[in-house]
């Protein structure tokens, strides 16, 4: 009985770290402006979320004053967006996976960059995933290597 109590333990502890893979769709936003901004990192569950972190972002250029901003199904989707800064001598390849396991969701991106040239590569990535349970956190994770 002790053994087979054990080896339930394991299976319920292997269990616990499965991951399973997300799918994602890519998604367009463009005209914000986050160069200056101090936020990395979002988790965007509901239309005013949407709204209420994407007015602050909003660049003053006029080619963008009227364009209108991305359409979401916030009641089936998940927006998760994260900006990547990296170096390098010629833009960086990404390679992006989304993943759940019992206890949170990962976001994790591998960067693969060249060099030491310059600095300053930056890119933005938004994608849409199936509704996310908020009760779980989004850890993001960012692997650079050349």
């Amino acid at each position: 009985m002790k053994h087979f109590s054990a080896i339930l333990l394991v299976l319920v502890a292997l269990n616990s770290y499965s991951q399973e893979t997300i799918d994602y769709e890519l998604i367009e936003i463009t005209c914000l402006n986050l160069v200056d901004n101090q936020k990395d990192e979002y988790v965007i569950n509901s239309r005013k979320e949407y709204f209420d972190q994407m007015k602050g972002l909003r660049s003053k250029n006029k080619e963008c004053r009227n364009q209108g901003f991305s359409s979401i199904d916030f009641n089936t989707h998940t927006l998760l967006g994260f900006i990547v800064k990296t170096g390098g001598c010629s833009e960086p390849e990404y390679n992006l996976k989304i993943t759940s396991n019992r206890s949170e969701y990962n976001v994790k991106c591998e960067v693969s960059n060249t060099g030491a040239c310059r600095r300053g590569w930056t890119k933005a990535f938004w994608v849409t995933v199936e509704k996310l349970d908020t009760k779980k956190p989004v850890e993001f994770e960012f692997i650079t290597g050349g």
